[in-house]
């Protein structure tokens, strides 16, 4: 007789008889259903029979139901239960993005060894059995693993499955079969797995199945089988029982299984030597003082290797994602993967593949990227779906991948994407990657592309303007005009750098148009996106109304100047230096995580680039260190960057989420590497400035055959490397600089120290003191050397 929903929330099953139970070999079973149940069938797995209630997407969800019944038993002892089904409810293994790590919300995060439910085996004499649901143990996925069936095509599995490691990893293969002690059946995912549990050869009660909604996965139950009688059970059979779980007697071979799956911060290695990929040709960047460090300089090689000949075709084609890197579950997976994904290969995402040709221009890397500068110019007249001004959409070759819908619904204003790729052609120009006539051969085209701008300042009843754009992006709203610090400063930053290049072809009425555009839209920046802190005063602000996952973007003024401006906010603009130190101040206190890979650029990378930039050395240390280890694997694909990772609340372990390598990801942690190089040629004529900034602990930062543009002594601009090493002493530092061609010099940076009582050892140049943040930082004045090849040490005197 029904009594009731529970108010406690337990699901409730009756151990009801049918009939006198069949019997299958000899052996004598009987079914356990809760007492609203329909229409059954019959279905035999492993010569076990079990009955489940059909619906129109696969069986009844017994964990689904919220019944508590009276007791109905057979008087039988019962030897052993077997449960069907034992995968989770939903596919999901992992949050999609946005900011529920912020809100410290990790529900819908899955790791091997998570509890998610018990199953209550209570006797007729009171006692009882409880059985935890484990996932990597007795629960495993569905939809992200395994090949579902024709009949399923209700199912979600997000482009999986995802069978990697496992499938070709034969040793990985047998570290599941070992943790998993469930039975498989090549069956539908609600007959997948039995769970087989060696009872206590008593009259069974009731089973109770309770969900501990600790996890948003859930638990798919579809039938429960009691097996009675004297006969034997199958040696074939998977059995467990009570005290298994009750000593964790699965923990071992559980822990190998996470350990193989995921990286363990106890596993990260003592040391690792420089590797570079075969076939190597960036420049040679290392770091040493830690194992993680050591660890930072293979990830700067392997991605750079990546990004030149991957990102970027012989033919100038550019590509969100590399075509033969992996996907590890869309943004739900569970740590496994697929092979040669795609992924977004097809696509140029503009917010991509824009930052990611500027770091390969940074690399060296000139052949390609002039090609590449050439299609870029190419698809700015791809056709949009809503207007008819020049403009790179958010997918800027949409119209031509035949899909009407996507190309519909990325036509809105990508205001950040477009800039993107004005700093990408305005690199490569500046960069002297294209000479001075492909840039006039070009000029009507790069003219467009700014005016995409001045054009929607212009027709605010048509794009939304109103003292800043609105933007139809992820950095807004998408489908819906939005405004956003973001979009915006990144638009300010594209105008203000095409009035530059107006310069270089004597066009000065644009440049000084677009001059006046960008101060006017910086004005509007200014006056919607700061706001006053009760404790750290004016402070930048953002939205994070779609996918982003932290208010990490609204630093980008702080981390686009090294890509236009400078390397040292400090010095040549205090005062947006103070503004973006106060805004982390004010992010400290509102989140403040090493770990923030969620999002491995707009998260890891954007956060890493501002301590970097803001010189707070225990920081960068503390954000380069967590970067270097997520993009650390034991086993498969090391080195490259992930799109996101996924970390257990604790610390200890982390899987990768999406797709492997991922452009714009990719090239915000390798942005990283080239701000703590400090080699800021950005204004060339004025010289070659050097401000390295070295991570606590580290002990140095070393380039060889980078790439950098200079003057020489004539005054003329032109590509040439260099090789430095900035080295920390015992109270001070030793900078070593050796450029392949005489060029000319700015200014260096050295420190930071605790007071002015320092000396320069080596060499005798003009100095002087900055004082920043409690610290002393010495400038010396090299635009009176000859030929750019120097060695400066300096030390503190009241450390000798």
């Amino acid at each position: 007789m029904v009594r009731g929903i529970n108010a406690a929330g337990l699901i409730l099953v009756t151990t009801a008889v049918l009939g006198s139970g069949p019997k299958v070999h000899g052996q004598e079973f009987y079914h356990v259903m809760p007492p609203d149940t329909g229409k059954t069938r019959g279905v035999l797995f492993h010569g076990i029979p079990f009955r489940v209630e059909p619906t129109e997407k696969g069986y009844r969800n017994l964990f689904a139901g919220r019944y508590e019944v009276e007791e109905a038993y057979t008087g039988k002892p019962v030897h052993a239960v077997f449960f069907l089904g034992m995968v989770t409810e939903k596919p999901e293994a992992s949050e999609w993005w946005g900011p529920t790590e912020r809100w410290y919300a990790f529900n819908n995060r899955l790791f091997i060894g998570d509890q998610l439910g018990k199953i209550f085996i209570v006797y007729r004499d009171t006692t009882v059995d409880v059985i935890p649901i484990i996932f990597g143990v007795n629960l495993w996925n569905y939809e992200l693993f395994s090949r579902t069936k024709k009949s399923e095509g209700y199912l979600n599995t997000y482009g999986g499955p995802y069978p990697e490691p496992f499938q070709s990893d034969m040793q990985a293969n047998s570290l599941l079969d070992a943790s998993l002690c469930l039975m498989e059946n090549n069956a539908v995912k609600g007959g997948r797995y039995i769970l087989g549990i060696r009872t206590r050869n008593k009259p069974v009660a009731r089973i109770w199945l309770d969900n501990d909604n600790l996890r948003t996965a859930g638990v798919y139950i579809t039938a429960v089988t009691c097996m009675t009688g004297k006969q034997e059970m199958d040696p074939e059979w998977e059995m467990v029982d009570a005290r298994f779980f009750i000593r964790k007697e699965y923990y071992p071979d559980m822990d190998l299984l996470a350990r193989r799956l995921y990286q363990f911060r106890d596993e990260l290695p003592a040391e690792d030597p420089f590797s570079p990929p075969s076939a190597y040709q960036g420049p040679v960047v290392k770091y040493s003082g830690t194992a993680l460090a050591e660890i930072f300089t293979n990830v700067y090689a392997h991605n750079i290797q990546d990004m030149q000949t991957k990102k970027v075709g012989p033919d100038g084609s550019m590509h969100t994602s590399s075509g033969d890197l992996p996907n590890f579950g869309i943004y739900i997976g569970m740590g496994t993967f697929r092979e040669q994904s795609g992924s977004y290969h097809s696509m140029v995402w503009t917010r991509d593949v824009g930052r990611c040709m500027m770091e390969v221009i940074e690399s060296g890397e000139t052949t390609r990227s002039a090609k590449a500068g050439q299609e870029a110019l190419r698809l700015l007249y791809d056709p949009s779906a809503r207007f008819k001004q020049p403009n790179w959409k958010r997918i800027a070759n949409a119209s031509e991948l035949n899909n009407e819908s996507l190309w519909v619904s990325v036509g809105g204003k990508e205001n950040d994407g477009h800039a993107a790729m004005m700093l990408f052609l305005y690199k490569l120009i500046q960069h002297r990657c294209v000479d001075e006539q492909w840039l006039k051969k070009n000029w009507s085209a790069l003219c467009d592309a700014a005016e995409w701008y001045c054009w929607q300042m212009d027709h605010p009843e048509r794009s939304g303007f109103d003292k800043v754009l609105s933007s139809e992006t992820e950095a807004s709203t998408q489908q819906n005009g939005c405004f956003d610090l973001y979009s915006n400063y990144y638009a300010y930053t594209g105008l203000k750098a095409f009035a530059r290049l107006a310069g270089l072809v004597d066009d000065n009425q644009r440049g000084k148009r677009w001059d006046d555009y960008a101060d006017r839209l910086l004005e509007g920046i200014m006056s919607e996106f700061t706001t006053m802190h009760p404790r750290f005063g004016r402070i930048f602000v953002d939205n994070t109304y779609d996918c982003w996952t932290w208010e990490y973007k609204r630093f980008i003024p702080l981390f686009l100047a090294p890509d236009f401006n400078s390397y040292d906010l400090a010095r040549d603009d205090p005062a947006l230096y103070r503004l973006c130190q106060d805004t982390y101040l004010a992010q400290k206190e509102d989140f403040f995580s090493y770990a923030s890979g969620r999002q491995m650029g707009y998260g890891q990378g954007f956060i890493t680039q501002a301590s970097i930039l803001l010189d707070e050395t225990e920081d960068m240390k503390g954000y380069l260190e967590q970067a270097a280890a997520f993009c650390y694997h034991h086993s498969d694909y090391n080195y490259i960057v992930p799109e996101g990772v996924i970390m257990h609340p604790s610390g200890r372990f982390w899987f990768r989420n999406c797709d492997l390598g991922n452009n714009v990801q990719q090239a915000e942690i390798i942005k990283c590497a080239r701000l703590i190089l400090g080699l800021d040629d950005l204004h060339p004529e004025r010289g070659l400035n050097i401000i390295p900034r070295l991570p606590a602990t580290w002990s140095s930062i070393q380039a060889e055959d980078y790439p950098v543009v200079a003057a020489g002594k004539d005054g003329k601009v032109f590509r040439t490397t260099i090789s430095y090493r900035y080295q920390r002493l015992d109270g001070g530092y030793r900078l070593t600089v050796e450029p392949r061609d005489p060029i000319r010099l700015g200014r260096v940076r050295i420190g930071p120290f605790p007071t002015e009582q320092v000396e320069i050892r080596e060499g005798d140049w003009p100095y002087e003191f900055f004082h920043l943040k409690e610290q002393v930082y010495l400038y010396v004045d090299l635009g009176s050397h000859e030929d750019g090849r120097l060695e400066i040490q300096v030390a503190d005197i009241d450390q000798q």
